[in-house]
């Protein structure tokens, strides 16, 4: 029959199918057999989750039904909520751990507001680690793969008093090359350059053979590896047979190259003025697109492959992150306490601490033009108290109070270097802006639920949530450009004569001290019926909530850096069987959901910034159904069809190509020839005889919301032979997961459009009956399909460039399991 997962989806243990809400669950046995071991390979298990597998922490975008934020914003909190042992992550890159010994993993979609700490808007993942128990055993696990992938985990549980004190204790180490190779021509002083030769730049003719001549390619030329490692440490505390502690710490350290984009293609309009060279508008005749970007360097663009694992940086990017923190969790159980017996009082504090230092090549080419520099560091404290009922009483009921605290101080960089000076010459060479600034989040709730039980079959829910939460940003803006230093005296608002405001570089010194609060009111209505044992009906209306902020990077003067609220309204209907004595399970539900005020986060060309669209809903469908036809085959599938579209949205920014067009001077006698100006959309009056007033946006009203495929599918099937002469298991696993095409930016610009993706996994191996062993040989990916994870703009060379999803990687793995009677010595 189908394994009868157990959950705490609604803070209650219940089998999964006995829970009204669309949700997965993945148990640790499934995690095994899968070989899942980061938060990114999750998605191709469950419909309608898409995780971006980046190893940029700050670039984690985790969406539910298209729904998701950009983590590289410090001033926007995560529509989809993650939490980690009952504690709410404040940045969707603090789960990009290890999932080193995890119980299971519970995706719930729709808003998730009346029952867990920090509200979310889209939906929540719940990993659950697995708890110290009071038999000794140890797992030990290691990986050798290709890209010089080697990887270990171990896990250990240990029982110090018999039912009363117990200790587990885990750890990581993964390291692999680079995905991609860089090249660089960054040393380019040492070519064959002869000085006054005006044919200088053709003793290059092939800019494409670079990666084999040693002077221009990095001592070490991967990039967009992995490097980290982790450990995690529980105790348990027993006190009494009602009363136990539960202390877990851990820390996390991770140290890549990581993220070098690949060119998408030149084709379309630059995002910046003609100044700048790009291959379909020319600006400076003298250079051939096809043979040089920068006059007298000799040196071509790099080429237009998305998928050629090649990329060029003249900087070396870093990625150092750290994730810790510390976890105190109570329960007591009310024994004979009058009306409170078997009451369950649970209390989780919890601080939570993450840093990141990036460095990246801000052209995401061999130029010295531009460098972007970013360190973060947040600490989070959070307090959840909550009283629950015993549960299957007539009426049964949870209530708490949740308390979180976030203070994140970011310190940003982006910098102008010789090769932007040298075509663009308003800016002298190291020309930087620096923003510096402290986003502090405090937000209070009250919360509770009501089940009442009328009848065996029928369940009515009904929640509440009060929230009050308070947000400041204090932070200042500097630019480096000598005619925005400002000189004694200067007041904010004064004009600087000469200084340009041209976020994010560009702009007189700033300083913003900003305080916003809100309160709100978030509920829920849950009707489940059971007409037989083993179907249950279900409908619910759910409504959630996610505080607006500011802006952390420079906006023009007179822009607002802040955004509103958003909020969301949820309906859902559905049912879950099984048939045939649980041979079949079969789960299907529909929704719509409705978002008010829709957090965006959009680039117009020069800055990116959060902004408000009017409205946005997603609807759709998710399905699940699991088969046992043999007791040792597993076939498995799941689906999800959900259409994610602005109702209204009439400010959305317009496409490279619409305004690089309508800010042509229609009146010049060079017209449509001229060329235009796109940098005046950030915030520039445009000149009276431009063609289009509005061509810096494009009404996105009934257009589809990026990053939000319209079906995914994914499908598996195990079988298990035992040999009938050896006590030794046969296995194969076979997986497909499929993700229809989709944007990936939120101008719909069609050089950024991502086409159907088909990724097929296999697993194959044998393990001892008793499971104390294991050898798994594995391939990921198996057709190596290309496709990109994150597309966007390069404003500098112009054009477009993605990340890459990871090419195909295989390799074995071995898994050792010592039980309770391995450890019958001691």
């Amino acid at each position: 029959d189908v394994e009868d997962l157990y959950v705490t989806a609604t803070k209650r243990a219940q089998s999964v199918q006995d829970v009204p809400i669309s949700m997965a669950a993945l148990s640790s046995n499934f995690l095994d057999d899968s070989g899942i071991t980061n938060m990114a390979q999750v998605q191709d298990y469950v419909p309608n989750l898409t995780i971006n597998p980046v190893t940029d922490t700050r670039g984690t975008v985790i969406r539910i039904r298209g729904i998701g934020s950009v983590g590289s914003n410090s001033g926007i909190d995560p529509s989809v909520g993650v939490f980690i042992d009952g504690v709410y992550q404040g940045r969707a890159g603090m789960s990009v751990g290890d999932l080193l010994d995890i119980e299971r993993i519970e995706v719930l979609r729709g808003p998730q507001g009346t029952l867990y700490g920090k509200n979310t808007a889209a939906g929540l993942i719940n990993v659950i680690s697995k708890r110290p128990s009071y038999e000794p055993e140890a797992t030990l696990e290691g990986i050798i793969g290709n890209y010089s992938n080697y990887e270990a985990r171990a896990s250990v549980n240990i029982p110090i008093v018999d039912e009363k004190l117990a200790m587990r204790l885990s750890g990581y180490y993964v390291t692999r090359d680079g995905f991609d190779k860089r090249l660089n021509v960054g040393g380019r002083t040492l070519a064959p350059y002869t000085e006054g030769d005006p044919n200088n730049q053709n003793l290059w003719p092939d800019m494409y053979n670079y990666w084999d001549d040693d002077p221009y390619v990095f001592e070490d030329g991967r990039v967009n590896d992995d490097n980290r490692w982790g450990i995690k440490g529980r105790v348990l505390l027993d006190v009494m047979e009602n009363f136990s502690i539960l202390l877990t710490g851990d820390y996390s350290y991770q140290d890549t190259k990581c993220c070098v984009a690949d060119i998408i293609t030149y084709e379309g309009a630059p995002s910046l003025n003609g100044q700048l060279m790009f291959p379909k508008l020319a600006a400076d005749a003298a250079d051939p697109p096809d043979k040089a970007f920068l006059g007298g360097t000799g040196i071509g663009l790099p080429r237009e492959d998305p998928f050629d694992r090649l990329v060029t940086a003249n900087t070396d990017p870093v990625n150092v992150v750290e994730i810790g923190g510390a976890t105190l969790d109570v329960e007591y159980e009310f024994v004979d306490t009058p009306w409170l017996a078997g009451n369950l009082v649970s209390l989780i504090a919890a601080w939570r601490t993450y840093s990141s230092d990036g460095l990246f090549d801000g052209d995401f080419s061999y130029y010295d033009a531009v460098t972007s520099w970013t360190e973060t560091s947040l600490n989070q404290y959070s307090v959840e108290l909550r009283l629950a009922s015993p549960g299957g009483e007539l009426v049964d009921y949870q209530t708490g109070f949740y308390y979180y605290h976030q203070s994140q101080d970011t310190l940003d960089s982006f910098r102008f270097d010789s090769d932007f000076a040298l075509k663009f010459p308003i800016a002298p060479p190291g020309t930087e802006n620096i923003g510096d600034n402290i986003h502090e989040t405090t937000s209070y709730a009250g919360f509770g639920e009501v089940t009442i039980n009328p009848i065996e079959q029928l369940s009515l829910t009904g929640g509440v949530r009060l929230t009050h939460e308070q947000k400041t940003r204090v932070g200042s803006q500097f630019s480096s450009l000598p005619d925005c230093v400002a000189p004694p005296g200067w007041e904010p608002g004064d004009p600087l004569p000469g200084c340009i405001d041209a976020p994010p570089i560009f702009g007189p010194p700033t300083t913003a001290d900003q305080e916003r609060a809100v309160t709100n009111v978030s509920y829920k209505g849950v009707v489940q019926y059971f007409p037989w044992e083993d179907v249950m009906l279900y409908g619910s209306y759910a409504t959630g909530f996610k505080s607006g902020g500011f802006n952390q990077l420079r906006t023009k003067i007179g822009v607002p850096g802040e955004f509103g609220d958003e909020l969301s309204r949820n309906a859902e209907a559905g049912f879950k069987t099984s048939f045939f004595e649980r041979m079949v399970t079969f789960n299907v539900t529909g929704f719509h959901t409705w978002y008010e005020d829709f957090q965006a986060q959009i680039f117009d060309g020069a800055s990116i910034n959060v902004v408000n669209a009017a409205d946005l809903r997603s609807y759709g469908i998710e399905a699940e159904l699991t088969v046992v036809p043999l007791p040792n085959l597993v076939i498995g599938s799941s689906f999800g069809w959900n259409v994610a579209e602005y109702d209204e949205f009439p400010n959305g920014v317009a496409t490279n190509e619409d305004k690089w067009e309508g800010t042509k001077n229609a009146q010049s006698p060079r017209y449509p020839d001229v060329p235009g100006r796109p940098i005046l959309c950030s915030g520039d009056a445009l000149p009276a005889n431009v063609a289009d007033p509005n061509a810096c946006i494009q009404d996105l009203s009934g257009k589809t919301l990026d990053n939000a495929p319209r079906y995914t599918l994914n499908l598996f099937a195990q079988y298990d032979y035992l040999l009938p002469w050896l006590p030794v298991e046969v296995f194969v696993r076979g997986e497909y997961a499929y993700t229809s095409s989709r944007f990936l930016d939120v101008d719909l610009d069609p050089n950024l459009f991502q086409p159907d993706t088909h990724i097929g996994n296999l697993r194959a191996g044998f393990r001892a009956e008793d499971k104390m062993w294991e050898v798994t040989g594995w391939v990921r990916n198996i057709t190596d399909e290309g496709y990109n994870v994150v597309g966007f703009d390069v404003p500098t060379i112009n054009g477009f460039a993605g990340i890459n999803a990871p090419p195909r990687q295989y390799g074995v793995t071995i898994r050792l399991n010592f039980g309770a009677g391995s450890f019958d010595w001691l």
